[in-house]
């Protein structure tokens, strides 16, 4: 009688220990299901910024329009809408759900300005153009006539690239003051764009502290963007806002590995891998509780 009872005490026991197994493994399915639910829908905003679009890119940040049409619609089916400009400071500011995303082009070239009517015209998406006050003398890029048609018929934003497409820490080592060298510039602009200009974008991506400071303290602008890449949320520094620059002109099939990390976003991904790894819990418990089931078979026929 001892032996079978011994037999019986052990089925007793893995039966127990096997069921509390199963059932935490259960318990941790669920928590990393749901965290990894919760990481694909983590609202998403990206800013997306292209210079010259051409025929034949040479220089790493060019590319062509048709590439340029590829990631407006894998952004559209990746579930990014578009952001209009107007209302990009209301998201910043009050939150949003979902996948956004802002196009902006710096400098203000005339590719600038077919880039903005094709995207516009063919997808609906309205951008923003980053103007350099000294290049308005230039024929190759917009005029006063070409940025107002735009901004009229295209809905398109205009902020500040700077009074000059140089460094700012090279104006200021020159000697200018360079949030007054801005403002100046901000209200030139204004007049041309028929509207008060309010965002700036760092030529070159170059910034510090101090030229921030200045630009605080001298010039009237709400926001500032950089050029490195990255998610926007809404407690980021407003004057240091990220920007995915495209450079995958000189690539063999012009695309970029930095933008194509964000079809679909980084969240989405690691989220998308939690769920598949609690599926795998899942089935591990599942397989737990068939052996429980099995104990728990042996000890009827015992008992």
């Amino acid at each position: 009688m001892d032996q079978p009872n011994k037999g019986l005490k052990w089925l007793y026991r893995n039966f127990i220990i096997t069921t509390f197994i199963s059932f935490g493994l259960f318990l941790m399915s669920a928590i990393a299901f749901y965290y990894g639910y919760c990481k694909t829908q983590r609202p998403t905003l990206v800013v997306l910024l292209f210079h010259d679009i051409v025929k034949k890119p040479y220089k790493p940040w060019d590319t062509t329009m048709e590439k340029l049409d590829y990631y407006i619609e894998a952004l559209k089916r990746n579930k990014y809408e578009p952001v209009d400009p107007e209302n990009f400071e209301n998201l910043l500011n009050n939150g949003f759900e979902g996948r956004k995303y802002l196009l902006t082009f710096d400098d203000g070239t005339m590719f600038d300005y077919h880039s903005v009517k094709h995207v516009y015209e063919k997808y609906g998406v309205k951008s923003t153009v980053f103007l350099v006050e000294d290049y308005f003398k230039l024929n190759d890029c917009l005029n006063q006539e070409l940025v107002r048609e735009l901004h009229q018929n295209c809905g398109t934003y205009f902020g500040m690239h700077g009074k000059f497409h140089v460094k700012y820490s090279d104006r200021v080592a020159s000697g200018s003051i360079i949030g007054e060298e801005l403002e100046e510039a901000r209200k030139n602009l204004s007049e041309i764009c028929g509207f008060p200009v309010k965002w700036l974008s760092y030529p070159f991506g170059d910034f510090n502290e101090d030229i921030i400071k200045s630009i605080k303290d001298k010039c009237a602008i709400n926001l500032a963007f950089t050029i490195e890449g990255g998610y926007i949320r809404k407690d980021y520094d407003r004057m240091k806002l990220n920007r995915f620059m495209y450079m995958g002109g000189t690539s063999e099939n012009l695309e970029d590995p930095i933008f194509e990390s964000i079809l679909p976003p980084e969240d989405y991904r690691n989220g998308s891998l939690i769920i598949t790894i609690s599926v795998l819990i899942l089935m591990f418990g599942l397989s737990r509780l068939l052996m429980a089931w099995n104990y728990y078979k042996a000890i009827a026929i015992l008992r």
